[in-house]
């Protein structure tokens, strides 16, 4: 059984999980379905994949400023997708 503090922290963790789960899928320019975000105490962490690094910056720094959190592990991949046109 789960002590009181346990669940404090995990419904934290879950609540800040979702604060920038939310955050990310309003900005515009991230493509927040292939993002995964892990919340443990002050620490978030990103993987995934975006297609700039100016998106895996942006989505670094939505992590940051979210309530809560003190540090932030951007392991989100930049892949570019791009079209060669004749």
């Amino acid at each position: 059984m789960k002590s009181n503090a346990d669940l404090q922290k995990n419904l934290k963790d879950t609540l800040e999980k979702k604060d920038i789960e939310k955050e990310l899928a309003r900005n515009w320019c991230i493509d927040h379905n292939n993002i995964a975000v892990k919340v443990s105490g002050s620490r978030a962490t990103l993987n995934g994949i975006v297609n700039s690094w100016y998106q895996k910056d942006e989505a670094g720094r939505i992590a940051s400023s979210t309530h809560g959190i003190c540090s932030v592990e951007n392991e989100l991949q930049v892949e570019y997708h791009f079209e060669l046109t004749y």
